[in-house]
């Protein structure tokens, strides 16, 4: 059960209390392609995929896009 509880979308509150970074900070590495891409949900509202997040936070030096999907 708890495995489910780490596939869902997170947004920018708690993105910012697991990563400990500003908003500034990873949007600048998001556009380096060194940070997880935000998802669009709605219209208004965006997220990040916390499997990716996770694997962000464990190596974020190794993290590149391209192992994302």
């Amino acid at each position: 059960m708890q495995e489910l509880t780490h596939n869902r979308y997170v947004g920018q509150a708690e993105l910012v209390e697991r990563i400990g970074l500003s908003p500034n900070t990873f949007r600048n590495l998001e556009k380096e392609g060194r940070f997880p891409k935000r998802r669009k949900l709605t219209k208004r509202a965006v997220a990040w995929w916390l499997p990716e997040v996770e694997a962000w936070i464990s190596d974020p030096e190794g993290w590149s896009d391209t192992q994302e999907k």
